[in-house]
């Protein structure tokens, strides 16, 4: 999952033959109120919708997401309680990254970035 200044984005990954393979993409255009949120709480906000958008998929099944600022909430108050409370209905793991690592945290933008990776760490690049 990504957020930036303008979009919140994310990309639902399922494990085939071993390899974590795309299955759907997620993109949103934030709008002008929501633009003023923190890194964080747009990161959160994040999570919230795109686990709203792909409900068919996660409704009883465990999932793992990976994000940014998700777990760093300790005690949420607000709308992040709120947001909090809203994923605490599925069965999710929270896959905590740093900063903006190249994990799976940029949705569809990073994605030809993590194949050269890939392709580089399995003998195929420069090493």
């Amino acid at each position: 999952m990504h957020a930036s200044n303008d979009i919140i984005s994310a990309a639902l990954f399922q494990i085939q033959e071993g390899e974590e393979k795309v299955i759907a993409y997620f993109t949103c255009t934030l709008t002008k109120s929501k633009r003023q949120y923190c890194v964080t709480r747009k990161e959160i906000l994040t999570s919230v919708v795109a686990v709203r958008h792909f409900h068919c998929y996660f409704y009883g099944q465990h999932f793992n997401v990976r994000t940014v600022g998700l777990s760093s909430f300790k005690n949420p108050v607000g709308q992040t309680a709120r947001w909090m409370e809203k994923l605490g209905m599925y069965d999710l793991k929270v896959d905590h990254r740093q900063g903006h690592s190249p994990g799976n945290t940029g949705g569809p933008f990073r994605n030809a970035e993590r194949k050269e990776e890939r392709q580089n760490h399995q003998g195929g690049g420069e090493g």
